[in-house]
């Protein structure tokens, strides 16, 4: 494998657990209004009795998608920064590595121990 391909495939993956936090996010903001809205509904008239005013304005409170869609390009920003945050320290601290010699050697093995333990996870 190259090491274009290699970190083509590193970049796919970042991608895809930031899709998968945004996805997730969506996901229980849209299943929280519903279960609310279900909940307000099945309870309108308990707690509202005939006033219809009251209701709609209950359900339209509980409307979560002015909060995603305010929300979301923050929580993108904090997870693209995070990521490229994470991604800069492993290359600064692969680049600091020496390679040579004892030194290169023990590095060595203990990259190797560490991929291990990694995958033995």
């Amino acid at each position: 494998m190259m090491l274009t391909s290699r970190y083509q495939i590193r970049e796919n993956i970042a991608t895809t657990k930031i899709a998968t936090y945004l996805v997730g996010f969506q996901t229980i903001l849209f299943l929280s209004y519903t279960v609310f809205g279900s909940i307000v509904y099945s309870y309108r008239k308990r707690i509202f009795g005939d006033n219809l005013k009251a209701f709609t304005a209950a359900r339209q409170a509980l409307y979560l998608m002015p909060l995603f869609t305010f929300s979301l390009p923050i929580f993108t920003i904090i997870l693209i920064r995070r990521y490229r945050s994470h991604r800069s320290e492993q290359i600064r601290s692969i680049v600091s590595l020496r390679s040579t010699g004892n030194e290169g050697s023990r590095n060595y093995g203990e990259i190797m121990l560490k991929i291990w333990e990694k995958s033995s996870k």
